[in-house]
């Protein structure tokens, strides 16, 4: 991942001034066949990945998209060199680290929270869900 990374910087501030932009998206625990496999051969594996990603189950392969798109569209003209970690919350947790026994949460659907979409701040303590609601904030459909 490391290195990964430091390509992604190096290749952005090389070729921005040629028009090019360059970001990277670090999916974490997606599944696919062949973590269907190692699943299937190793079950506490699961128990292990589960532990480490705060909102819950594994990504699937179609989450990936959102990013991809905004990374490849005019939305992100004057983005480049960034890491976009697509892990469900396990960076922010502990640094890329799943181990047995770490901290578990389910996964709860609710409208992403940035800073573009509110006009004021979360207050302490607040569900950013039960937020929206107070506040009557819809989910806006790209």
């Amino acid at each position: 991942m490391g290195a990964g990374i430091q390509m992604t910087r190096e290749l952005s501030t090389e070729w921005s001034s040629r028009g090019v932009r360059v970001n990277a998206i670090l999916p974490a625990q997606v599944w696919n066949e062949g973590l269907r496999k190692r699943v299937a051969a190793v079950p506490e594996l699961l128990d292990t990945f589960l532990g480490g990603i705060p909102m819950g189950p594994l990504g699937e392969p179609e989450e990936i998209k959102g990013p991809a798109i905004f990374s490849a569209s005019d939305a992100s003209s004057f983005v480049t060199g960034a890491i976009l970690p697509m892990d469900g919350g396990n960076l922010a947790l502990n640094a890329g680290g799943s181990y047995p026994g770490s901290p578990r949460r389910t996964r709860r659907r609710c409208p992403a929270i940035t800073f573009l979409s509110l006009r004021g701040f979360v207050p302490f303590g607040v569900e950013p869900c039960e937020f929206l609601r107070m506040n009557n904030y819809r989910q806006a459909a790209l």
